[in-house]
């Protein structure tokens, strides 16, 4: 069930981040929340304000994303490079096998983050087939 309707205004710059901020911060802090989040919303300041609510956050993230690994400015689409399959954990789900590399990394000075690589197993790692979700739960 929706747990709140507003209306957006179209022509509002950042306008949808700000009511989803909003609602967020509406929400009595409880433990065990997750905000998932899809890439189109996957910002800092939205990501920020699920912690300070004691939710934890699973977003998505655009191809286009800087990551910062051990320092390095590194676009999100060209992170299988850097993976090698022996760092990765086999992840079960239903019938299909996917290699996941979990990564702790720095993104726009976000704190206590990490980013989870997977792909299918029958399928190269490539950038098509890499999927990226950013976490704040260890």
């Amino acid at each position: 069930f929706p747990y709140e309707f507003r209306q957006h205004q179209k022509f509002v710059r950042c306008q949808k981040i700000a009511l989803t901020i909003d609602t967020v911060r509406s929400l009595l802090p409880i433990d065990h929340v997750y905000v998932l989040i899809n890439s189109w919303y996957s910002f800092k300041t939205l990501i920020e304000a699920c912690p300070a609510q004691r939710f934890h956050v699973i977003a998505a993230l655009k191809m286009n994303r800087i990551l910062y690994l051990k320092g390095i400015a590194v676009q999100a689409k060209n992170i299988s490079q850097y993976i090698q399959e022996s760092g990765t954990h086999l992840v079960t789900v239903g019938k299909e096998n996917y290699p996941v590399y979990r990564y702790g990394v720095l993104l726009n000075d976000l704190d206590d983050t990490f980013v989870l690589f997977c792909w299918k197993t029958e399928e190269p790692m490539t950038t098509g087939n890499l999927c990226r979700v950013l976490s704040t739960d260890p």
